[in-house]
Formats: structure tokens, sequence, C-alpha cells
């Protein structure tokens, strides 16, 4: 039988399980079926019946939205996450992040193991931050906290969430709290000093209270001065005055600014400061000799 003389709903149904390159070469064959591979609803509800995912598909493009979609669920699901979270698709949501590397761990020829955590998981943290998600949130506490390789990873990735959304919303870091604690966790400081880098000040001080026992001043100072945030810099500069007066510590952070790349503007920020204390032809010398 001519395919194309088959009633209009059945050739619909037939192209929605063939294969995209096997559909492409059907629509090629007759004008009926062309008109089918052209219109919107036919590649929205393939999306849906080969991926389970809505709304990806654009009615300018839509055969061509729905290859970027086929590309990207094979090859990098965790690009999908946020339009996912963003269309409230949690069930889809909650498979695809089965299959995304939310971090990373390199050990190096000295055994030295170097974590980081993947841009993917920063994304979602934002969007779940700005949609105010809770729903979200949960099911991605749920997921590091099951599959992460070793407790030590998933201290790591549930530090750095607890850190994030604690200014914004302490109600969903207690729900954290039923798989980690970080008052347990010697490394959560560098979650706080990270914060503070961030510019992220209501964190910073929703965080200090539970850090106090470990918190070096000289080293918040630093910081504070890295993030060259107005508001962070103004609070612990007015709770650490005693430090800019010590010419030693001032002239050891223009060591340190001139020792790291791209601190041109904490440099700035410390001379404004403590214009009368830093000794920069020194600085310079010093720094010198150390890269000798």
């Amino acid at each position: 039988m001519d395919f194309s003389q088959l009633p209009y709903e059945v050739q619909f149904n037939y192209l929605l399980g063939l294969p995209y390159q096997a559909v492409i070469q059907y629509c090629q064959t007759n004008e009926r079926t062309r008109q089918i591979c052209q219109t919107y609803q036919f590649w929205e509800q393939k999306a849906q019946h080969d991926f389970g995912i809505r709304d990806y598909v654009t009615r300018e493009e839509p055969s061509q939205s729905y290859e970027n979609l086929s590309l990207l669920y094979e090859h990098e699901p965790g690009q999908l996450l946020v339009f996912l979270i963003e269309t409230n698709q949690l069930e889809r949501f909650r498979e695809l992040l089965s299959r995304v590397e939310l971090y990373e761990v390199n050990v190096d020829e000295n055994n030295d193991t170097d974590f980081r955590i993947m841009e993917d998981m920063y994304d979602m943290m934002k969007v779940i931050h700005d949609t105010n998600n809770s729903h979200t949130f949960r099911i991605l506490v749920d997921h590091i906290a099951t599959t992460a390789a070793t407790p030590v990873y998933k201290q790591i990735v549930l530090g750095a969430l607890f850190a994030s959304f604690i200014g914004a919303h302490p109600d969903w870091v207690l729900y954290i709290r039923n798989y980690y604690s970080p008052e347990n966790d010697p490394g959560f400081i560098h979650n706080y000093y990270y914060e503070m880098i961030d510019g992220n000040l209501q964190n910073v001080l929703a965080l200090r209270p539970m850090l106090a026992n470990t918190i070096d001043p000289e080293a918040e100072l630093y910081n504070a001065i890295l993030s060259d945030n107005d508001a962070m810099i103004e609070y612990f500069t007015r709770l650490h005055p005693q430090l800019l007066q010590d010419p030693e510590y001032v002239n050891y952070l223009a060591e340190e600014f001139i020792r790291e790349e791209d601190n041109g503007a904490a440099i700035r920020r410390l001379t404004q400061l403590a214009p009368n204390l830093i000794d920069y032809e020194r600085a310079m010398e010093i720094v010198r000799e150390d890269d000798a």
C-alpha cells in the first residue's frame, strides 16, 4: 500500500515511532508526509513520545529544536536540567539527574585530590533559588545524599548547598540537616569564605554564628577585600578595624594580592583602606624573591 494514501492520523502516529533520520527521509517522499513533518504539533508530540519532555520544541524551528533536544538528551543531559526546573517537569528532572555528573574528582601524580563542583550544579542552584522551588531543592538534596560516591564527596556538595541557601532559604537548609551537619564538617569554613568572596553578605551573616570558634579574623578580612563588594568590605572593616592599623598584616595582604593574578580590584581596595601603611616596593620585592 502507498504510504502517502494512508489517513493523516495513521501516518502521523507511524512517524512518531520512527528514529529522527527515518522521519526526515519519509518527509521527503511525498507532499502529504512533508506537511506532517512541517508542523509544530508533530515534533512536540514526538519529543514527548521519545523523551517525555514537553515545551522544548519551538514553533519557529520545530524539527531543528527537536534534533537539538535529541542531541542534548543523548550526550549532554545536564544542559536540560535547568529547562526542566523552569517548566516544572520534576519527574523528568529526577530521572535525568541520575545521568548527570554534578562534581568531578581528579587525582594528580602526587596523589593529591582535586574536587570540583560542575557548572550544571551551579546553574541548577541558581534557578532553584530564583524560582523558589522547594520541591526541586529536596529532589536535588535527596539525590546527592543517596548517590555520592563517598561520605566525603557528599559532605562537600551538601556543604556548598547549605552555604548557598542559608540566607534566603533558612527553612530549606533544615532539610539538608537530615543528611549533613556543618558543625561536624571541618572543611565547612571554606564554604563560608567562598560565600564572602562571592559577595553574599546575607549568607555570610547567617553562617557566621555557626563558625564562631573556627573563624580567623585575618582570613575574614582578606576574603572580604577580595570580594570587592562594598557591603562586605564595610561590614568586616568595621568588625576588625585593628587589622588595618597593623602594617605587618596590611603588607602581608599586599603581597598576597600582588602574588595572585587578576587581583587588581583587591589591591585598589587595600590602597583605599590603608594608604599610608602599604610598602608596595617592598611587597613586590618579596613576591619576586618567592617566585625566584
